[in-house]
């Protein structure tokens, strides 16, 4: 998140000065007074114009289908559709070493917006159309192929063929369920991002790597607290986090 000047859409998402500029904070208070999820997310267009062509097909979808995991759908693609476009601006080591990072995160996306899609009965055609550029370990076709499946654990079966899956698996990061599959994506990020720091010290790489570990810590740690708040086992709450 801090690539200065390169992977604009990061920086935005983190930077406190955007939301002063933008009314971030009147925005939300907005949104929070809101009590019908449709306004409340049409609200949200306003924090950057571009946005609102993602709202208004999520919008449209949703009145179709009234499924309000469209929502979450739409607006990850925003933020993905803009990583994975800067990405691209990035030249040389910068932009390999860049990749090697996010351009996982981009696989994530829709790698789980596919599956988790296919589980919910969506539309194939809707899951495809939410599917972003950029693939860096799987590819569309596969990408599509997954989209098609009858069932979810279908979809795992055809992820399982891909690169990407064969590193998970190569790695002894193993996932039976679905929902196991981004826990595990995210450890190989950490593998990775921990090998970034030690390899390429004078890299931007070393800047993404230090954000994503970060990041996986905070996530752990919240997690932690919110489980044991719910009493969940400590089994379950050691299955799902990235630092083991």
């Amino acid at each position: 998140a801090i690539i200065d000047g390169t992977i604009g859409v990061i920086k935005r998402l983190y930077d406190p000065r955007m939301y002063a500029k933008t009314g971030w904070s009147t925005l939300i208070a907005a949104v929070l007074e809101v009590e019908d999820v449709v306004r409340a997310i049409s609200a949200i267009s306003e924090i950057e114009p571009k946005l609102s062509k993602y709202v208004s097909h999520a919008l449209r979808t949703y009145e179709e289908l009234r499924d309000s995991i469209i929502f979450s759908m739409f607006l990850d693609k925003y933020v993905y559709d803009n990583l994975s476009a800067n990405l691209v601006k990035l030249k040389g080591d910068d932009r390999r070493h860049c990749s090697r990072l996010l351009g996982v995160l981009v696989d994530m996306y829709n790698v789980m917006t596919v599956i988790g899609g296919v589980y919910r009965g969506l539309p194939q055609e809707l899951l495809i159309k939410s599917i972003v550029s950029g693939y860096y370990m799987i590819s569309r076709e596969l990408l599509e192929s997954m989209a098609r499946s009858r069932a979810a654990l279908e979809a795992v079966e055809l992820f399982s063929g891909s690169r990407l899956g064969l590193e998970l698996n190569r790695l002894g990061l193993r996932y039976v369920r679905p929902q196991d599959i981004p826990t595990q994506i995210m450890r190989f990020l950490r593998i990775r991002s921990e090998a970034t720091i030690t390899s390429l010290p004078f890299s931007v790489g070393l800047a993404v790597a230090v954000s994503l570990l970060k990041e996986f810590e905070v996530r752990d740690i919240a997690l932690i607290a919110s489980a044991i708040e719910a009493r969940v086992r400590r089994k379950v709450i050691v299955e799902n986090l990235i630092y083991l």
